[in-house]
């Protein structure tokens, strides 16, 4: 794990043992009532002070919301929180939990639900207060112990890449959030992204391996192909590829993207999707190659031993005897799909091909 590793076994890291907890749980405030009513404003805590946590955590701030504390372990984390969030202490888990309205959990897909029954069993969690995750490739399911206790429970995936810098908190405003909650809390993940400035859509528990496959295989082969295609210019001497590709890449993307929505390029009519593209009304999607960050944090979203809470996960690519029994996650879920619904066929071969 690169960035904060072992989040479930660190929440035991209390001022209480374990048994304590276990044997003689104190009475929690039930926050449905008391939620700073006449401001509005929550107490935020965020595990951990990543790339994704932190930006949201600052966004929040800016908006009038108290961060009360931030989970970072490592020496990287504990600088970024002292960048992104001056002023906000660094707190173990069950310490963030117990004193926050609003619980921030942006870590790797994997360590999301231990550290959810880790914290169920400590009797940490407290009836009516919020708590989400920021991980693309799985839906609130994941935080079912935390449910069990009361809890509000949602998803709330960024589509976008994050830097850890403060630039990341500007480009919020213009960023899409999947959302998937049950019918009665995905209004609270419809206010907390228009309180960032982004825009919300819902994604059901269903289909969040297909959404988070649409996003990963746009974010990880745009960015191989134009690697490629810069090297092969290189490669015949021509100065400054990035350059000379960029107009012709970005109105081919913006092509792409305009595509679907029936906008043409300045006044040109919409491009035609080609015989070989699929179906026009396959859906779309948002963590970046290497945010769990893309969001993106995911991921995450992997590399033996290796997990970022602000990143999605890495997979090696596979060769054509290993097709039958694939290993890459995105792989699996596109195999799982095309055997599903016809319609994604074409995403599973391309994936695939992109991959080799």
């Amino acid at each position: 794990m690169a960035d904060d590793d072992s989040y479930a076994h660190s929440a035991v890291e209390h001022s209480h043992s374990q048994s304590a907890l276990q044997t003689t749980p104190q009475p929690k405030p039930s926050y449905s009532s008391s939620r700073s009513a006449a401001s509005g404003r929550m107490r935020v805590g965020i595990i951990s002070a990543g790339k994704v946590g932190t930006a949201l955590g600052s966004a929040l701030r800016a908006v009038g919301h108290h961060v009360i504390g931030a989970y970072a372990r490592s020496a990287a984390s504990r600088e970024r929180l002292e960048t992104m969030l001056p002023g906000v202490p660094a707190l173990d888990i069950p310490t963030i939990v117990e004193r926050s309205e609003l619980v921030i959990i942006a870590i790797p897909t994997a360590d999301i639900e231990p550290l959810a029954e880790q914290l169920a069993q400590q009797h940490v969690w407290q009836p009516g207060q919020i708590v989400l995750h920021t991980a693309g490739r799985v839906g609130s399911a994941v935080l079912a112990p935390a449910a069990r206790c009361g809890a509000l429970c949602l998803a709330l995936h960024p589509a976008m890449s994050f830097t850890g810098t403060s630039l990341d908190v500007a480009r919020l405003a213009n960023c899409f959030f999947a959302v998937t909650a049950s019918p009665a809390l995905q209004p609270i993940g419809h206010a907390l992204v228009a309180e960032l400035g982004g825009e919300s859509a819902v994604v059901a528990e269903a289909d969040r391996p297909a959404y988070h496959l649409a996003v990963m295989h746009a974010v990880r082969h745009v960015t191989t192909v134009t690697e490629q295609a810069m090297q092969l210019l290189g490669s015949i001497g021509i100065e400054r590829p990035g350059d000379f590709l960029r107009p012709l890449a970005e109105s081919a993307l913006q092509r792409a993207l305009n595509a679907h929505s029936g906008q043409g390029m300045q006044g040109e009519p919409p491009a035609q999707l080609s015989a070989g593209s699929g179906n026009s009304d396959t859906s779309d999607s948002s963590d970046a190659r290497g945010s769990d960050a893309v969001g993106r944090s995911e991921p995450t979203d992997s590399r033996a031993g290796e997990h970022r809470p602000d990143m999605p996960e890495n997979s090696d690519t596979l060769n054509s005897s290993e097709r039958s029994a694939p290993t890459d996650p995105y792989l699996r879920i596109a195999a799982e799909l095309e055997h599903e619904d016809p319609r994604f066929a074409h995403v599973a071969r391309t994936y695939r091909a992109l991959e080799e």
